[in-house]
């Protein structure tokens, strides 16, 4: 490149100079140090800021003014967040809610779970909302989302009162991501604000539970526990079990497709794992599939020796 003898470029030339060796150290690509010194008005255009980059970077072989060593390497890559959470050693047994679907919640199912409650420590509430108005399908009614939030406010009252002291873990079903998708897509500058997280609007903290990061999966003992479309499950097919196992590949129990089913097998090292899917505790006639084979459920998952579980999936007929 060459530069202009005039005083103001020629300042300009060892001012970029001395921004140079500081982009060099910040392990960014060459491209993008040419935009900052054109950003910041060392250079004249964005080609003659990578131009002059590139020419002290020493890639212009004879032709380079000076020679530094470009601090790139290989990028750190970003994580995706998911995880499996293990349950403390101390869980003894635990209630599984799947598919709640607040407000369209079957209450028989959910009372007849929790009069159970002498039978289990923990509870795992999984897909509680329906979101039914943040959805892109087509809706023939109108049900305001905070109709939903004080439907589960009343909902844990309830809980709370039923369970005082037992632990409550909320795990995201599809429905639910709803919220994430509806904040991402119309109102993503609003989605870092104090006060906007999901367990702060929906009072977590009131009533104690524990929010699971999206698409996590918990773990007891060797059963991992999802809701199920973390797995790339649309449809159940004749046994939603045996699908949930041909993508987990070992235990796993879920709900998502609202059918009690369970799938065991047996491979070649004599090592046996099954998969369970759990029935409902929502209604089973919603207006845009009201034939369908849903039935109502929930599971009770117990310890069994010193390294096993015990699973009761209980139908609601």
């Amino acid at each position: 490149m060459k530069w202009s003898l005039n005083k103001k470029y020629r300042d300009m030339n060892e001012d970029a100079l001395v921004r140079f060796y500081e982009l060099a150290k910040l392990g960014i690509s060459k491209r993008r140090a040419g935009l900052i010194l054109f950003n910041e008005g060392l250079c004249d255009t964005p080609e003659k800021g990578r131009d002059f980059v590139r020419r002290h970077a020493g890639e212009y072989g004879n032709k380079s003014t000076k020679k530094v060593d470009w601090d790139v390497g290989l990028p750190v890559a970003i994580e995706s967040g998911f995880n499996i959470i293990e349950l403390p050693k101390a869980t003894d047994s635990i209630l599984c809610l799947f598919d709640i679907h607040l407000p369209f919640h079957s209450v028989e199912t959910i009372e007849e779970a929790l009069s159970r409650k002498k039978e289990y420590d923990t509870i795992i509430l999984n897909e509680v909302f329906d979101f039914y108005d943040l959805s892109r399908f087509s809706k023939e009614k109108k049900y305001n989302i905070a109709v939903e939030q004080e439907m589960f406010f009343r909902f844990m009252e309830w809980m709370r009162k039923q369970v005082p002291k037992h632990q409550i873990y909320f795990q995201l079903g599809n429905h639910d991501e709803r919220y994430w998708k509806f904040m991402m897509g119309r109102a993503r500058e609003l989605s870092d604000l104090q006060g906007m997280e999901f367990e702060t609007i929906f009072g977590f903290n009131d009533f104690n539970i524990r929010p699971i990061p999206m698409r996590n999966l918990l773990k007891f003992r060797e059963l991992h526990i999802g809701h199920g479309h973390e797995i790339g499950i649309r449809a159940g097919g004749v046994n939603p079990a045996r699908s949930f196992y041909l993508k987990a590949k070992g235990n796993y129990i879920g709900g998502h497709l609202h059918r009690t089913s369970e799938h065991i097998e047996k491979n070649i090292k004599g090592e046996v794992s099954g998969c369970w899917s759990v029935g409902a505790a929502c209604l089973l006639d919603p207006l845009y599939l009201p034939i369908n084979n849903w039935n109502n459920g929930y599971a009770i998952i117990r310890k069994k020796g010193s390294k096993n579980f015990d699973v009761e999936n209980v139908k609601v007929l």
